[in-house]
């Protein structure tokens, strides 16, 4: 859900995201609320053996080299 001062819009994930960084959000905009599909019944959970120290040195959580 995206909120303005003219009102609430709700947008697709497809059409927020144009490109790298980029978003079809206006200037006066503000993300509001996100709403994720609940998975569907009898779904399993999928054990995982990583912890959070593996998220802390994982090259994707630094920043990239071209960052100021």
């Amino acid at each position: 859900m995206v909120q303005s001062a003219d009102g609430t819009r709700e947008v697709a994930p497809e059409e927020f995201f144009e490109g790298f960084f980029t978003t079809s959000l206006a200037a006066d905009e503000l993300l509001t609320e996100i709403r994720v599909p609940a998975w569907p019944a009898g779904t399993p959970a999928v054990p995982s053996s990583r912890s959070a120290a593996d998220a802390a040195t994982s090259p994707r959580s630094r920043w990239p080299r071209w960052w100021p």
